[in-house]
């Protein structure tokens, strides 16, 4: 697979993990998708939790805004794909991951 020059623009929060996966394994193109989208969805996370810190999680009628709601789907999404990223990668000791760990990439 061709080495990308540029990836995608993410927040902190994204590029990190970006960083961490992009810079260390060589992915196929599904993986890297995924990759891609995790970030996506941390970086998401990120601003929604910004929002519910500086307008509350509850509304003028005392509810829980539906930013709160979102919030809390989106960081099971995350979690979901994490769990799939460690497990394609090999990190958390098994390998549970039918098309087996990542290669680590050769510096130089």
């Amino acid at each position: 697979m061709p080495k990308k020059t540029e990836g995608p623009t993410f927040g902190p929060t994204g590029a990190a993990l970006f960083a961490q996966y992009a810079e260390q394994y060589e992915m196929e193109a599904s993986d890297h998708a995924l990759l891609v989208e995790t970030c996506r969805t941390l970086d998401l996370i990120d601003i929604l939790d910004a929002d519910i810190t500086e307008n509350g999680p509850l509304d003028e009628e005392g509810k829980v805004r539906s930013v709160v709601q979102e919030a809390r789907f989106q960081r099971g999404i995350a979690l979901k794909q994490l769990n799939q990223l460690e497990r394609l990668s090999g990190e958390t000791g098994t390998n549970l991951g039918a098309r087996g760990a990542y290669n680590i990439r050769s510096v130089g």
